[in-house]
């Protein structure tokens, strides 16, 4: 129930999340039955975002920040989704450091930067 004020240094709303392009990372679905994504897979994509993200941190990884994130990144989208209105495409794309498909961009169209502002 707090207020928050925005104060932005830029010309334009935004700053640097606008420029962000490549889309958010998560596990799609969820290891329950009757679920799109069976428990094996969610495992499978746990495991390799999990290690991914480790490996990528190198020497400045904390495993404890990176499980949480791992952990909690459908309920994150879930939350976007519910707040911000946006909506997922259905086929997650695979970037670099990646070993699995798990980067979403909004099924709108456009840049997930210029979709949160």
């Amino acid at each position: 129930g707090g207020r928050v004020v925005l104060i932005e240094k830029q010309g334009s709303m935004g700053g640097n999340t606008i420029k962000a392009s490549s889309g958010i990372n998560f596990i799609s679905g969820t290891p329950t039955p009757g679920a799109a994504v069976d428990d094996d897979d969610y495992q499978r994509q746990k495991e390799s975002f999990l290690h991914d993200t480790l490996q990528s941190a190198g020497s400045r990884a904390t495993p404890e920040l990176i499980q949480l994130l791992v952990e909690q990144s459908a309920d994150g989208m879930e939350w976007l989704q519910s707040r911000a209105g946006l909506e997922w495409n259905n086929k997650p794309s695979q970037l670099g450091g990646h070993s699995h498909a798990r980067t979403f961009r909004p099924a709108q169209g456009g840049t997930i930067g210029y979709a949160l502002v």
